[in-house]
């Protein structure tokens, strides 16, 4: 899979504003365990959606959760259930790894 990154980073270098090639990008470096990139790729689709894209908030918070950002990882979960409660990953996520544990 290391190829994919580089992959993903050419079709948004091409649509730079397109939230699909941006969210994939995103998870193309939490699959490679690029944190901090995939961090990046989704603060940019949520720049570019006006902070709407649910799908984004979520993987922001599981890449904030495995640089052990908790608090903010558990926020970010909660805006994506905000966008769309019926989101069953995010909800799944908030009880595993946001409630009741300090």
């Amino acid at each position: 899979m290391p190829g994919l990154p580089r992959f993903r980073a050419i079709a948004v270098a091409l649509q730079p504003s397109n939230l699909r090639a941006l969210n994939n990008l995103g998870v193309a470096y939490l699959n490679t365990e690029k944190f901090e990139a995939a961090t990046a790729a989704f603060e940019r689709a949520l720049a570019e959606s006006g902070q709407m894209h649910f799908r984004a908030w979520y993987n922001l918070g599981v890449a904030q959760m495995n640089m052990g950002e908790r608090e903010a990882a558990c926020a970010s979960v909660a805006r994506a259930l905000q966008i769309n409660p019926s989101y069953g990953a995010a909800a799944a996520f908030q009880r595993a790894g946001c409630h009741g544990r300090d």
